[in-house]
């Protein structure tokens, strides 16, 4: 990236654009996805990831706070992960970064971590139905149900949030109605939802959620990543345009 280098070879998370995507998108304060509205300076601001990996989404969000309250701003990053050899190798990636002040890495069980965030952020487990990896690693962080399941995350959001907090998710589009069927049970619903397409003129495979306490209009999006004239459509350049090398 831009600003950081991330190592992932020892990660049960690599890189993925998924990671990327939602470190890109994620709003920071209340408010239109769409708008370009960013955190206002304000007294402190906590944000939680959830299942960190090698710390990519972790980074990119600090890089974005960075931008938007500077260095003098009271902001932390916690970024949490069952695997061992990930929280060290995302505390290795959070050492060599400019923000590394206000990062840190743990290895911990979402379920019993304790807290209060303004913002949490997960590219959580989702093939919850599909056959799992043989790799013990790799599948406890790809699979619901060998780890964190969506209750769980759901559950766990809503009592580490503030009143105002939110929570950012990506997810297959075939596990959306699942995952808000759980969400809402916990009191929770979504302000704003993308749509991501790999290519033009396809289905979309993904989707990101923010969600709130509150219920309200949800706005609606739709990302195309790729098309006929370019690996990375404009609107995908633009969101990733201050991470991309």
């Amino acid at each position: 990236m831009k600003r950081f280098y991330v190592r992932h070879d020892k990660s049960s998370m690599p890189v993925g654009t998924d990671g990327v995507l939602l470190g890109a998108w994620c709003p920071l304060a209340m408010g239109s996805v769409s708008d370009g509205r960013e955190l206002a300076a304000g007294p402190t601001f906590r944000v939680l990831d959830a299942g960190t990996g090698c710390g990519l989404i972790a980074l990119m969000v600090a890089q974005r706070i960075d931008a938007a309250m500077g260095e003098q701003g009271d902001w932390q990053v916690d970024a949490i992960d069952i695997d061992a050899a990930s929280a060290r190798q995302a505390a290795e990636n959070f050492a060599a970064s400019p923000w590394n002040e206000h990062l840190r890495a743990v290895q911990a069980d979402l379920r019993e971590w304790q807290g209060t965030y303004d913002l949490i952020v997960s590219n959580p487990p989702f093939f919850n139905r599909s056959l799992t990896c043989p790799d013990p690693q790799r599948s406890q962080a790809r699979h619901a149900g060998a780890g964190m399941t969506y209750d769980d995350l759901t559950c766990c959001a809503s009592h580490l949030t503030s009143q105002e907090g939110r929570l950012a998710i990506i997810l297959p589009t075939g596990t959306e109605k699942e995952m808000l069927q759980s969400a809402e049970k916990q009191g929770l619903y979504v302000q704003s939802r993308c749509y991501v397409s790999s290519k033009q003129g396809t289905n979309p495979n993904r989707v990101m959620l923010y969600m709130g306490k509150e219920q309200g209009i949800t706005e609606e999006t739709h990302l195309v990543l790729s098309t006929p004239d370019s690996p990375r459509s404009e609107t995908y350049a633009r969101l990733t345009a201050d991470f991309y090398l």
